[in-house]
């Protein structure tokens, strides 16, 4: 059961529906915490939420007190306990609270919009082509600049790129479709091309070539790359040397196919305008900026394990695994995945994007890229302080955001950071801290079950660890949630 604290009408009603979770259930899932908190913000007119700040403490202790003293009159606060995620599944908080199942009925509905659009295309499409073919999922020249952002397709082209041309008449024709992988190490410059494979339509090699960087590798990433100084012993192609080569494969008409293509091409420094890109070919369920990685999409849709070795990526075995995808996506046609239903996401930035309303991400680096995506904006923080102090700075500009988003390391005086953003909060707005256990030791016995589920190894995992891992599951996914309501 939660503790309450008294206060106004209105603050009292806002964390009714959160204490009332603790009262049906001693821990209730963070998943229903958050259906209650995105019901309230965007579809309850009558709750009149303004403003919700989400803040995430790593690394609490058990211990750790919740009691806050000197809170305004026209604030309510309870606390409750919640199961922070499932089984013995590591908690990810942000996994949790920010993105919630679609509704069935939504889902048909988008699906519904999503085929007709499709049939749309394919109507305009088949005024200008006889058949559908691999032209119908090529990216379109008016899209190029947006879906490739970081690739100069601007005239004229730049130093150190080159371009492809189109193949001169009276000679023969150029391949219609071929698919291309590179692998990359770092340099003092940067990252560089340190392999390339080419491929056409019947999986033959047309080109794989290790290349030589022009600046000195500090970083083979072998485990990623598979390259290592004896691979490039020897070896004397140049980027200038393997530009070259891919000018004599490739022409303008050329289709090229690619898996996050943008990759390639900006290592090989090629301006190519004729692209498929089996990231747009197979959306991640839960949409931009996710990606599905290419080992996943080989073993659903083609039941091929690639880079399962510890030697690496193969380079010619994701090219041969990229064309196989697309030529997969061509046969079946353009409603090909059919997303699994229990798969769609409702992402809250998204949600409150659409509603023309503001959110605001305040934590590391990394994660301002991940969950603010192109809607929300961003403050990246390097410690904790700097977190509390952006989450109420942004809360006194006049303008403050409808959600923000904070996540840092718990700190020694919890009472004071919450009391100091409940002062500052604005008038009908809520506050929600959760407090979570630390997780290295569940993700160190993640990682043994792992290593000893691997027939390869001789130490087996067996009930005595397992019942070990369910109980720090069970302690690590034990959360402290504490609600802080404001009215005036």
């Amino acid at each position: 059961m939660g503790s309450k604290r008294p206060a106004s009408t209105w603050s009292d009603e806002i964390l009714a529906d959160f204490q009332a979770l603790s009262e049906k259930s001693e821990t209730p899932a963070l998943s229903s915490v958050r259906d209650v908190l995105m019901e309230k913000l965007l579809d309850d007119e009558e709750a009149k939420l303004k403003h919700v700040v989400v803040l995430v403490l790593t690394n609490s202790s058990p211990d750790l007190s919740l009691q806050v003293d000197n809170l305004p009159e026209s604030t309510a606060m309870t606390t409750i306990t919640a199961r922070l995620s499932e089984g013995d599944s590591i908690p990810k908080c942000e996994a949790t609270l920010l993105y919630a199942p679609v509704s069935k009925a939504a889902q048909q509905a988008a699906k519904k919009q999503h085929k007709k659009t499709i049939k749309n295309k394919i109507k305009k499409f088949k005024k200008n082509h006889d058949a559908m073919g691999p032209e119908f999922y090529v990216v379109p020249d008016s899209e190029l600049v947006d879906v490739f952002a970081a690739v100069p397709f601007g005239s004229p082209c730049p130093d150190g790129y080159v371009e492809t041309k189109p193949t001169p008449d009276g000679q023969p024709t150029a391949h219609a479709l071929l698919a291309v992988d590179c692998e990359m190490c770092k340099t003092t410059k940067g990252v560089e091309l340190t392999r390339v494979s080419i491929v056409d339509e019947q999986h033959n090699v047309l080109l794989d070539e290790y290349v030589l960087p022009s600046n000195p590798i500090v970083d083979y990433c072998t485990p990623y790359s598979g390259i290592s100084a004896d691979t490039l012993e020897g070896c004397t192609n140049s980027l200038a040397s393997i530009q070259a080569r891919l000018l004599e494969l490739i022409a303008a008409e050329t289709i090229l196919v690619g898996h996050s293509v943008e990759n390639d091409l900006l290592a090989l420094r090629l301006i190519h305008r004729r692209i498929i890109d089996t990231v747009l070919l197979y959306p991640h369920p839960k949409g931009p900026p996710f990606r599905s990685a290419l080992r996943y999409l080989s073993s659903v849709y083609l039941k091929m394990e690639i880079q399962t070795g510890s030697d690496g990526h193969c380079s010619v075995e994701d090219a041969t695994c990229t064309m196989k995808l697309t030529q997969l996506k061509i046969k079946k046609g353009p409603l090909f995945p059919d997303q699994a239903m229990d798969s769609q996401q409702r992402k809250l930035i998204s949600e409150l994007a659409h509603r023309k309303k503001s959110a605001l991400i305040v934590d590391s680096a990394a994660a301002c890229r991940n969950l603010a995506g192109s809607t929300a904006a961003a403050i990246p923080c390097t410690s904790p302080d700097h977190v509390f102090h952006h989450i109420r700075h942004q809360l006194t500009t006049g303008c403050p955001p409808t959600f923000t988003w904070g996540q840092a390391l718990c700190p020694q005086d919890v009472a004071a950071v919450v009391r100091n953003i409940s002062n500052d909060l604005p008038s009908q707005a809520m506050l929600l801290v959760v407090c979570c256990p630390p997780v290295d030791q569940l993700k160190a016995l993640h990682k043994l079950r792992t290593t000893r589920g691997d027939p390869r190894c001789t130490l087996l995992w067996d009930k005595t660890q397992q019942d070990k891992l369910d109980a720090v599951a069970a302690a690590t996914q034990r959360g402290r949630l504490l609600f802080v309501a404001k009215h005036g």
